[in-house]
């Protein structure tokens, strides 16, 4: 028997609105590209808001987290209307509304990665720094780029491949990280992600 998917929400202030019903949530579909569009697409009998925060737990544990970002069709059944809603990663979301004026490594002396993921995540107390596993330096500019822009070049220059890490007690999620690692994903061959063109 299949598990069914718990998924929690939140308004977009965070207060906790319980879970999506089971028996009225008729799809999920995850979109994952390292460094690219994650996102998440649900259809459903119950009308959900823009803007509201939607978290749910994969087979391994790890908690992840989207925003409602529009409604993409609706159908009439007999059992209801259903609505599919396209909901994006809540890291491009919040740092997407977030100003950067750091220049790390533009003085003269190379920054970490680890010190430019700061600059990247300066303009949010929502999100905090991560584990960082690159130990590459560089210099770029940040300056008034949104924080996801500032992430996206950050990759460029210094490597590495960004993970959300969050942690959630009782209804509350408790804190947000952003991780900078080498490779996202297990490296086991019957575990492994998906890599375009070669596996």
């Amino acid at each position: 028997m299949a598990k069914i998917a718990r998924v929690l929400r939140y308004a977009h202030d965070e207060t906790p609105m319980g879970e999506l019903d089971p028996t009225k949530l008729m799809g999920l579909v995850a979109i994952g590209e390292v460094n690219g569009e994650t996102a998440l697409e649900v259809t459903t009998l119950q009308e959900l808001a823009k803007g509201e925060r939607l978290l749910t737990r994969d087979g391994r544990g790890y908690w992840h987290e989207y925003v409602v970002e529009s409604e993409e069709a609706s159908h009439e059944l007999p059992s209801g209307i259903t609505h599919t809603y396209y909901c994006v990663w809540s890291i491009q979301h919040d740092l997407e509304g977030t100003v950067v004026t750091g220049m790390p490594g533009t003085g003269g002396t190379p920054a970490t990665a680890t010190q430019a993921l700061t600059a990247a995540l300066a303009g949010t107390a929502r999100w905090a720094v991560g584990t960082v596993s690159p130990s590459t330096t560089g210099s770029a500019s940040f300056w008034r780029l949104s924080g996801w822009e500032a992430l996206q070049k950050l990759v460029e220059v210094w490597g590495g491949e960004v993970q959300a890490t969050i942690t959630v007690s009782g209804s509350r999620v408790t804190s947000r990280a952003v991780d900078l690692l080498t490779h996202v994903g297990s490296t086991i061959s019957t575990d492994r992600r998906f890599d375009f063109g070669r596996d």
